[in-house]
């Protein structure tokens, strides 16, 4: 088996990476297509008489057929070429898994003890929508509809996140994101949440530096550290006009000793590998494939 980043891949993850091939293939191209897209991005030589009948029958099954024997360099490598094409963010995840958080770990101890921080700020997500913030992690997509049906009466998590979080305080903020998976989800994910927590959107100014500097308490024993990394769009404040703090977690190194130095920067979330060079961590439409650097 292939060794990157210093670790042998276990079984069920490339297991999964095959599975998100298979299913971001069948989820964007048309069957006649399928045999196509697959010589595009490397799964194939060539179409073969009797491959548009086989695709037909399931794109899904014609795919995972013909990645069964492929190696972790070689699904990356696919995996990337169909990122360049397709918006797939579960490919991405695992991508993002297998690559960029390979080896540099998070503990549960500092997920938690991040989670922690959050009992400090009066509203989570602030005017964003909490469902919004709150699906970069669950597992159970959260939507305001159906919540008043009073013809369903099935338990669902979206129902107790209201009952219990919104419209009453019975969840404390801790204990709602671990029952979104905080806890538990992927190590990309965790990342995005941070990245959502200190974005200009939600917070900026002193609540966003308030709350990276707090953050920084607890990622660094892991060999984290929030640190600012550019800037964007500028937004209009009564005395003028200040420029948002960007905000990267990346494992912490000699370059970013001071996390708040600089001008005032805008939000944005990547991680550094080892030999400190950039990479985006991001899910969904704003994910590229990942790129890993001496």
């Amino acid at each position: 088996m292939d060794e990157m980043m210093g670790a042998p891949t276990p079984k069920a993850a490339l297991d999964t990476l095959r599975d998100r091939i298979a299913e971001g293939i069948a989820g964007n191209v048309k069957a006649y297509n399928v045999p196509a897209v697959c010589v595009r991005v490397g799964i194939q030589d060539g179409v073969e008489p009797g491959d548009a009948d086989e695709a037909f029958r399931s794109r899904r099954v014609y795919v995972k057929n013909r990645l069964v024997q492929l190696d972790r360099g070689a699904l990356l490598t696919i995996a990337a070429a169909l990122l360049k094409e397709f918006d797939i963010p579960n490919l991405a995840e695992i991508v993002s898994e297998l690559t960029v958080h390979a080896t540099h770990r998070i503990t549960e101890i500092t997920r938690r003890d991040a989670l922690k921080v959050l009992s400090c700020l009066d509203t989570l997500f602030n005017d964003v929508d909490l469902f919004d913030g709150l699906n970069i992690v669950s597992s159970e997509h959260l939507s305001h509809d159906g919540i008043d049906n009073n013809l369903n009466f099935l338990p669902s998590l979206v129902r107790d996140i209201v009952q219990h979080y919104v419209r009453n305080s019975d969840y404390s903020t801790e204990e709602l994101l671990i029952r979104c998976g905080a806890v538990t989800c992927s190590q990309t994910k965790f990342f995005a949440l941070l990245e959502k927590w200190l974005h200009p959107v939600v917070r900026r100014g002193d609540e966003q530096v308030e709350l990276a500097t707090h953050l920084n308490a607890v990622l660094r024993p892991d060999g984290f550290q929030v640190a600012v990394v550019g800037e964007q769009s500028t937004h209009p404040i009564p005395s003028g006009r200040q420029a948002c703090r960007s905000y990267e977690v990346g494992t912490a190194g000699e370059n970013s000793r001071n996390p708040l130095a600089g001008a005032a920067r805008k939000l944005s979330l990547g991680v550094r590998n080892q030999g400190r060079n950039r990479v985006d961590a991001g899910l969904g439409s704003h994910c590229a494939p990942v790129a890993i650097g001496p």
